[in-house]
């Protein structure tokens, strides 16, 4: 069985206000060459098809194009469940018709998980689907009543399926873990939860072949080989200039043993991080490529007037722009994704102590992780 992992397309997502659809479309055209020369069995894809719950007409269109292609034109089916961003509701509209072409989405957490029965040339196998859902929804919807544990809250979702030789696979959208091992985030990834709930423990899946991941930016391994974030094909903050963007290419044997691969994709504008002197930067042939995603820390002792405004001229796409040795001092501090990491039911409670000289009581804390939750689940 061979197959593509990808997650966190992001369609439609800005960078500061400026449009990246051109960068999507780029990158998705990588992905339908690479589909269409090595014709693997299926394409999965791992949740945060779109960047917003409600996606412009213009990402729609890009993604339906890609979608199009790879179950039209190539006869390769696609699996695809929903990330923290989409909205399962628009995702699964048109599920009953899709199917018969070779695109099924599941948008919406079932119980038990939903399972696609596959088969290749050793035999079958079983794809289940584990859309993102926040972990009270997730333990009401599955009658978890005894714990609040978020590890303990998925094995408990995984307790049923058949621990068997059968190979399985398992496509998921969360934030998962390994003792001992630091997961590499990005400022760009919203929160998966409202408050910063603990990292569910990778151990609990380990009865699936593969498990093919969304949700962090960096294509990464949890714990072993076989258990994988496929990351986002393209650079979202300054937080993942050094990422190494790729396509992750799976094959898996008769025994269930997997091979990965992960095949580099071109990028139509890269995103840098670049440090120097204003005058430096200023030279036309300082860098190359001037269009670029710039985060650029300037060194100059003193501040240069409006330097932001004089660089723009030359590099458009400024993302960032500080001092290195004036503190506190920014022309343009950007990256607004970064405020979205904050740990929003903290910032409630020190509001709230601040306004009123003390902590909240224990029924007005209750009140406020019900909102948070209501919060969550429209976000």
């Amino acid at each position: 069985m061979k197959f593509i992992h990808l997650g966190d397309l992001h369609i439609g997502r800005t960078f500061e206000s400026r449009p990246m659809l051109e960068d999507q479309i780029h990158i998705l055209e990588q992905v339908l060459n690479l589909a269409k020369e090595r014709q693997p069995d299926f394409v999965l894809i791992a949740g945060d098809i779109y960047d917003r719950s409600v996606p412009r007409e213009e990402a729609i269109a890009i993604y339906n194009d890609f979608i199009t292609e790879l179950v039209i034109d190539y006869k390769i089916p696609v699996y695809a469940i929903s990330g923290n961003h989409d909205s399962t509701t628009r995702l699964e509209g048109l599920n009953t018709l899709l199917k018969k072409s070779g695109y099924h989405i599941c948008g919406n957490l079932k119980n038990p998980l939903e399972k696609i029965e596959l088969e290749d040339e050793y035999g079958p196998l079983d794809l289940y689907m584990m859309p993102y859902k926040d972990m009270h929804g997730a333990r009401a919807l599955f009658e978890i009543t005894d714990t609040k544990d978020h590890t303990e809250t998925v094995r408990q979702m995984v307790a049923d399926i058949p621990k068997d030789s059968r190979r399985k696979i398992l496509t998921a959208h969360n934030y998962f873990g390994a003792q001992g091992e630091s997961m590499e985030e990005s400022d760009s990834e919203r929160r998966i939860t409202i408050g910063g709930e603990d990292l569910i423990d990778v151990s609990v899946l380990d009865d699936f072949h593969y498990v093919a991941l969304g949700h962090l930016h960096k294509a990464q391994r949890v714990g072993r080989e076989g258990v994988r974030y496929a990351g986002s094909l393209l650079k979202y903050s300054a937080s993942e200039a050094d990422h190494k963007k790729a396509i992750t290419w799976v094959e898996m044997d008769g025994a269930g043993e997997i091979q990965i691969e992960l095949i580099p994709v071109d990028l139509k504008r890269d995103l840098k991080k670049v440090k120097g002197t204003f005058s430096e930067l200023i030279q036309t042939d300082f860098l190359a490529k001037k269009d670029d995603f710039l985060a650029i820390t300037l060194t100059d002792p003193e501040r240069t007037d409006n330097a932001y405004a004089r660089l723009s001229q030359l590099y458009p796409n400024i993302i960032g722009l500080t001092w290195e040795t004036i503190e506190g001092d920014y022309e343009l501090h950007v990256d607004q994704d970064a405020i979205r990491k904050a740990d929003t039911r903290k910032l409630f409670s020190d509001f709230f102590q601040d306004k009123n000289n003390r902590a909240m009581n224990e029924a007005e804390q209750t009140f406020m992780d019900e909102i948070f939750r209501e919060l969550e689940v429209e976000l």
